[in-house]
């Protein structure tokens, strides 16, 4: 057999270039799976904004989305796919189920006594803080309403999720910490 440095040196640009091309596809992919990521999370914050909490949203990094969850009318999930729709997605794949919220009761503790109020959630005293409260979320609940309740404006919702180890979703029956609105920064 007979060397030939010429075609040699060809082959060997040519799996230069392939590696080059490999590794440029890899990076337009982790770039594309970054920036639906990124997308994601702002669908999901804008859910939140809306109210919407217990719907998850997945996007791969072929730009097809789902939405995933649970909410408690059909406006909610008309309004959950219009959000998701504003986004230039590839597809969308709704499996979000609507539940009417059931009967809500608040009940707070007191040193000495409990004290029904009206329809909501339970709350309770907390050991970590004299003032800081536990909330048993219910179907349909969002961060934004619950920062609302407790401390008159929603836009909190963002350092209560933090102050509770910022779970994904909430989902009915998960207890939150409801610190003091002071203290919120500090958890």
């Amino acid at each position: 057999m007979v060397f030939n440095p010429m075609a040699a040196a060809v082959e060997q640009a040519n799996a230069a270039i392939e590696a080059a091309r490999a590794e440029r596809q890899a990076n337009d992919q982790a770039e594309a799976q970054a920036s639906w990521a990124e997308k994601a999370e702002i669908i999901e914050d804008s859910l939140e904004y809306a109210g919407i909490s217990a719907v998850d949203v997945v996007i791969d990094g072929s730009g097809y989305a789902q939405l995933n969850g649970s909410v408690s009318s059909e406006a909610q999930q008309a309004t959950a796919v219009g959000i998701a729709e504003q986004f230039e997605l590839m597809g969308l794949e709704v499996n979000i189920d609507v539940h009417e919220p059931a009967p809500e009761i608040i009940v707070e503790h007191q040193p000495q006594a409990w004290i029904v109020e009206s329809p909501a959630v339970v709350v309770e005293e907390v050991p970590s803080g004299p003032s800081a409260m536990v909330h048993t979320t219910l179907k349909g609940e969002s961060w934004w309403g619950i920062a609302n309740r407790y401390y008159g404006n929603g836009r909190l919702w963002k350092k209560l999720k933090k102050a509770n180890g910022s779970p994904k979703m909430l989902h009915p029956g998960q207890d939150l910490v409801i610190p003091p609105e002071g203290d919120l920064d500090s958890w």
